[in-house]
Formats: C-alpha cells, sequence, structure tokens
C-alpha cells in the first residue's frame, strides 16, 4: 500500500473569496484592455477617415499626403 503525501504536499480547496477577488482583478484588467482597444480604433479610424490633427485645420490624411508628395519628389530628383 502506497504512502499517503505529506501534509504540506496535500493542496488544500481555495478560498471562494480569493478566487472571486482574482476574477474581478482579471475582469477590471479586460475591460481596460477594451478601452485602450477602442480608443486605438477610434484613432485609426479618425486618420483613415480625415480627422483633425490635435490643435490645427489640417487633416492626418493631408499630412500623409504631403510626406508621400515630398517623397515622390526627392525620387524624382535622384
Amino acid at each position: 500500500m502506497p504512502e499517503l503525501p505529506a501534509d504540506s504536499d496535500i493542496k488544500k480547496r481555495p478560498s471562494k473569496d480569493v478566487f472571486d477577488k482574482k476574477m474581478r482583478e482579471l475582469d477590471r484588467k479586460a475591460e481596460e484592455f477594451k478601452i485602450t482597444i477602442e480608443e486605438n480604433r477610434y484613432k485609426k479610424r479618425q486618420v483613415y477617415e480625415g480627422g483633425k490633427v490635435e490643435g490645427s485645420n489640417v487633416t492626418y490624411r493631408d499630412i500623409i499626403t504631403s510626406n508621400i508628395d515630398e517623397v515622390k519628389k526627392f525620387r524624382d530628383t535622384k
């Protein structure tokens, strides 16, 4: 007959309060990540749809287009 494990090796049943606390923490982190993802999606959509750059009348699309034009001019002169 095999020997019983030592008392220190026997795992105890987890407390429901500790489990609930950890799950609430994980839910809170997940919610924070969801908010961050939505903010980034909004910023991305704003760039693609031509939202205004903070504090100016120029859109992101205009800035990107002007940068592309400058690169094309540089390549042509090269």
